[in-house]
């Protein structure tokens, strides 16, 4: 039997970045039941959304992943803010879920929390020892106060919580929106569209000599996981990849491996964080058996791979991503950098660069596709499509056992005018052009192996990436030669 068997495990922040990575992780676990809450639904910050959370889901382990954040300019501007959302939502969640009887409580702190002038490596024992960066102070304390409440919630109630402190993470799936990315992200996007623009040179905030250290995400789901597990400890707990890397130098190797040959302009009149930042990782492998496998430059590779293969550059995206990062239980990316450049006070632990895995795909009031992506979970039977198309498209998930009763389908006369095709991407990768039914190109999608494309109208044309494989149904009878007009592709610059 695993820790996870006939558990319901509560992941606030389970459709943000790092959510979505340890949710998968902990699907392959098994656990009974995997609850990830959304704001629409439950605000933590409203402590009527949270006793009606608890008592709908009655979890056993709660794992808290959620925050709200900004980078250097926003902390500037909305200390209060970030002070009050983040206590009031951890301080209320971790009081509700004892009265719940709520067995294991995680909590993610944040490395902002540690003071300005910590000796480097970070060791657990200098959380106290001075005052945070002024920047990120109000957030990294209202996080650390976190701390206080589960170590006095464990000495007066028994109440089994631990505290977290990720370094910065990084990896597939990040936020590359430059009015809210990290560092890497952003310096990933800029290298990619300057090489692609052939500009001479892109700028940074700060001189560059501050150190970070970057743990790759699908290691830091991986930590939590096993800290879930294994450790029960009142101390908090740093989760890293136990190096630092100047930014200068980051940059540099971000240019190389994106291939960007310009130059690296350095702002130093605009602030850079924290001088120095890298942890200690000893007691993560001592006490759980923690240690980070993906080094910086093979995480790097595949991050600048997934960014080249999924973004949609200069395109516009008519997805249903939210204006503010407010998927999963509020903002769940932390320290966002929203002028891009050296602002590093950073790592996600959810919904920046959030993945939309349902995205419907319209030219002004006309449907041209929906696209479920393969991260796409959603329990029961979901079907996306308006009720009036030719070609609908669901998505279903049961558990083992769950029966569907023999059926057969009635005579319903039905007349079909357009034809609606689904494509499902077994393997490699395909560009989809969307055009207008006048003919006008519209935008662009990149589909890979587990993604599905409903083509509901105007035009459309593709370029296949990477050896492809794919699965196409079509309404019938063919109607040869009379089903298609040809139309003019989509920009040079596209392909």
């Amino acid at each position: 039997m695993t820790y996870w068997q006939g558990k319901t495990v509560l992941v606030t922040g389970g459709e943000g970045f790092l959510g979505r990575h340890l949710v998968r992780k902990l699907e392959v676990r098994g656990p009974a039941e995997i609850v990830i809450p959304r704001i629409e639904e439950y605000d933590l910050r409203d402590l009527a959304a949270i006793d009606r959370l608890l008592d709908e889901t009655e979890p056993h382990v709660v794992i808290h992943l959620a925050a709200v954040v900004g980078g250097i300019g926003a902390n500037r501007l909305h200390p209060g803010a970030f002070f009050y959302d983040n206590a009031i939502m951890g301080i209320q969640l971790i009081e509700q879920s004892r009265l719940a009887g709520v067995e294991k409580f995680v909590c993610l702190g944040t490395i902002c929390a540690y003071p300005k002038f910590t000796p480097v490596p970070f060791n657990e024992d200098d959380l106290w020892n001075g005052y945070p960066e002024e920047t990120n102070a109000p957030y990294g304390l209202a996080k650390k106060m976190l701390l206080v409440q589960l170590q006095a919630y464990r000495s007066e109630y028994e109440f089994n919580g631990i505290f977290l402190l990720p370094v910065n993470l990084y990896g597939p799936g990040d936020n590359f929106d430059l009015e809210a990315s990290h560092v890497i992200p952003a310096l990933i996007r800029k290298c990619v569209e300057a090489r692609d623009r052939g500009e001479a040179s892109i700028e940074l905030w700060g001189d560059g000599t501050p150190t970070r250290e970057f743990l790759y995400v699908e290691d830091a789901a991986e930590g939590i996981l096993l800290a879930a597990e294994n450790y029960d400890g009142a101390e908090p707990v740093n989760l890293g990849a136990g190096f630092e890397i100047s930014i200068r130098d980051l940059a540099e190797l971000v240019k190389r491996l994106t291939g960007y040959e310009g130059e690296i302009v350095w702002d130093s009149t605009r602030p850079g964080g924290q001088p120095r930042r890298m942890l200690d990782t000893s007691r993560a492998r001592e006490e759980f058996g923690f240690e980070a496998q993906v080094e910086l430059e093979e995480g790097l590779r595949g991050t600048i791979e997934w960014f080249e293969r999924e973004w949609p550059g200069d395109l516009e995206r008519q997805s249903r991503t939210p204006e503010t990062p407010t998927t999963g239980t509020l903002s769940l990316e932390t320290e966002q950098q929203p002028d891009t450049s050296l602002n590093v006070e950073e790592y996600a632990q959810g919904s920046g660069g959030e993945v939309t895995t349902v995205e419907e795909i319209r030219d002004g009031d006309e449907w041209l596709a929906i696209v479920i992506r393969r991260e796409h979970h959603e329990e029961g039977v979901n079907f996306f499509s308006p009720a009036d198309f030719s070609q609908q498209l669901g998505f279903i998930r049961h558990q083992a056992g769950h029966v569907i009763e023999p059926h057969v389908h009635n005579v319903v006369p039905r007349e079909v005018l357009y034809t609606q095709e689904v494509l499902f991407v077994r393997s490699g990768r395909l560009r989809v052009d969307l055009f207008g039914s006048d003919g006008h190109f519209a935008g662009s999608r990149v589909l890979e192996a587990g993604d599905t494309i409903l083509l509901a109208g105007g035009g459309h044309g593709f370029e296949v990436l990477a050896d492809c494989e794919m699965v196409e149904v079509k309404q019938g009878p063919y109607a040869g030669t009379m089903d298609k007009l040809r139309i003019e592709g989509p920009p040079r610059d596209i392909r």
